[in-house]
């Protein structure tokens, strides 16, 4: 069809329209326009009756020529859409995603609150957005609200900005990239510094081209979870490198930690040299890492200060320079935690026979500064024990060699080791295994009833003792959200941070007959006068039904669940706290 005759005629119409139809009888142009048209008319019946329309529109004396001009102009208007075409010449290329997320059909009613929420300032929007994530989580996926969610995350109100920061994580949407990277640098030091923490969760190692090019511009705040962020490839190792001699402070140690979670060779090279020059605070990053060259160090940095300590170095000295051996010792520590080469599993054999006048110079020295993890954590027995424990928990490698290690000392030191044992045996054997092979140390009759005699307290301190170190195993576990077990590392050989690489799932889970059976021996403890060990126990049994507490309707005919439940809720009301017993 020839189309430029048509857009001819419709802008002939078009102009008479605007001039006044009564020259519209005069116009050749119009007629021209008809006539070019005219020999399709014949085939296409639409275009046939736009002539005979425009014909009498021309006619003198026709009575309904503003109706028809009208008419014709909307015809013609309609044919010409129909044979509308797009057309750009080169191949045909796929459009890229541009992380905006998906469309929701939602109500003005539900979607404005939450915009007005994430745009505006002022009070409540903390409870706005909270309740509406908890009544419509899918509503957060429209990209209208992600959008908005991504510009808040330099919130002024700290608390809303952490909120959006753990949603957009835990959603775990890899479109959200492009939002994260849209105006990044107009986002503000809080905004950036946040949405590099959520593309790093995200897109990890994927995005390290954007964590490299912004790093040199960035502020020091942004800078800080960007080289979290470079972690993630180990290609990165000269570029931290060169961080960690440039940068000062903070930055330089986040370096020095991110080098050791790399732990490639270049790190290893880097850093080997440092532990000799700055010690403590090269130690104290050492922790993050668990290569086996850091562990090395490690290892070597324990004996040397052994070696001080068994030759009387400290016997004379000053206070200020024990105070710092302590120091130094705490750190160590701290940097023990999942290392498991065998130079580390020497410094654990060698701690074990350490002669007696040493090993209370050792312990002496070190309460000094603080307590491990425990009062009763108070010989060097119990001090490596605590830490074998907590290292076979969350160790990345050679687990069975420090089982076998714990099983040793166990057998030749005695139940001081039971810890580390069960530790092992949690991660090892099977759920319902475990339970028949431990719960005779929970059965009610190894509390006494009464007064006991000198002859039987031997018997029942031993029990209490063991008993002791397994309940400190099971308050290391937490129920999660999706009803899985996992490990949580202590506060205090982590340094008081919880990473997320520490962090274990329980792979064979807890066998719920523990619940009733812990709850009954923390009856009897309760009627024995043991009250901070019901305590206690009622606090594992929170922790080990977290998620299922937490709900707020339960079809559970339980009997020790609802117990566990109503003491919860009565424990969570005298806190002024709902969460008060859960991790």
């Amino acid at each position: 069809m020839g189309q430029d005759g048509l857009y001819e005629l419709k802008e002939r119409l078009e102009t008479a329209a605007i001039a006044g139809s009564a020259w519209i009888e005069e116009d050749f142009r119009l007629k021209k326009a008809v006539e070019q048209i005219e020999p399709l008319a014949n085939s296409v019946p639409v275009l046939k009756r736009i002539v005979q329309m425009v014909k009498k529109i021309q006619t003198p004396g026709c009575e309904v020529r503003e109706e028809l001009l009208l008419e014709g102009i909307a015809l013609l208007n309609a044919v010409l859409i129909t044979q509308g075409v797009c057309q750009v010449d080169g191949d045909l290329e796929e459009i890229e995603a541009s992380g905006t997320g998906k469309f929701l059909d939602m109500t003005y009613c539900e979607m404005h609150p939450i915009l007005c929420a994430l745009k505006e300032t002022g009070g409540g929007r903390h409870r706005i957005l909270e309740e509406a994530y908890r009544d419509h989580p899918q509503f957060f996926g429209d990209y209208r609200i992600k959008s908005a969610m991504v510009q808040d995350l330099g919130d002024s109100y700290s608390e809303i900005a952490q909120m959006l920061k753990e949603w957009l994580i835990a959603e775990k949407d890899l479109s959200t990239v492009g939002l994260l990277k849209q105006d990044f640098w107009k986002a503000g030091k809080k905004g950036m510094a946040a949405r590099i923490e959520v593309m790093e969760k995200i897109a990890g190692a994927s995005e390290n081209d954007f964590y490299r090019a912004v790093y040199p511009e960035a502020p020091k705040e942004v800078k800080e979870p960007l080289i979290h962020a470079l972690e993630h490839d180990p290609g990165n190792d000269e570029f931290l490198i060169e961080i960690a001699r440039t940068e000062k402070g903070i930055l330089r140690e986040l370096a020095y930690e991110a080098l050791a979670r790399c732990g490639s060779e270049k790190a290893c090279q880097f850093l080997t040299p440092l532990v000799q020059k700055k010690g403590d605070q090269i130690i104290q990053c050492l922790s993050c890492g668990d290569a086996a060259w850091i562990s090395d160090l490690v290892a070597e940095q324990f004996e040397h200060l052994f070696d001080k300590i068994c030759s009387g170095a400290f016997l004379d000295a000053k206070e200020e320079e024990k105070q710092k051996a302590a120091m130094q010792m705490e750190l160590l520590l701290q940097a023990s935690v999942g290392k498991t080469s065998e130079k580390m599993q020497r410094v654990y054999r060698r701690a074990m026979e350490m002669p007696e006048d040493t090993a209370r110079e050792f312990c002496k020295m070190f309460q000094t500064r603080r307590a491990i993890m425990s009062e009763k954590a108070g010989t060097i027995r119990q001090i490596f024990a605590n830490l074998l424990t907590e290292t076979i928990l969350f160790a990345t490698s050679n687990e069975e060699e420090m089982g076998k290690l714990a099983e040793e000392f166990h057998e030749s030191y005695g139940e001081e080791f039971l810890g580390a044992v069960f530790a092992f045996d949690l991660l090892q054997r099977e759920k319902e295994e475990m339970y028949e092979m431990y719960r005779e140390y929970f059965h009610p009759d190894h509390l006494p009833e009464q007064k006991i005699g000198e002859k039987d307290s031997d018997i029942f301190e031993k029990n209490e003792k063991c008993v002791d170190l397994i309940l400190g195993v099971f308050e290391k576990i937490v129920q999660d959200n999706d009803f899985q077990y996992r490990l949580i590392p202590d506060l205090f050989l982590s340094g008081g941070i919880l990473e997320e690489a520490r962090k274990r799932m329980l792979t064979h889970g807890i066998s719920r007959r523990w619940y009733e059976l812990l709850l009954e021996y923390g009856k009897k403890a309760r009627k024995t006068a043991k009250r901070e060990q019901w305590e206690r126990i009622m606090r594992i049994l929170c922790q080990l039904m977290a998620a299922e507490l937490a709900l707020e309707e339960s079809d559970s005919s339980d009997e020790t669940e609802s117990y566990i439940r109503l003491w919860w809720r009565h424990r969570s009301i005298e806190e002024g706290n709902g969460k008060a017993w859960r991790r």
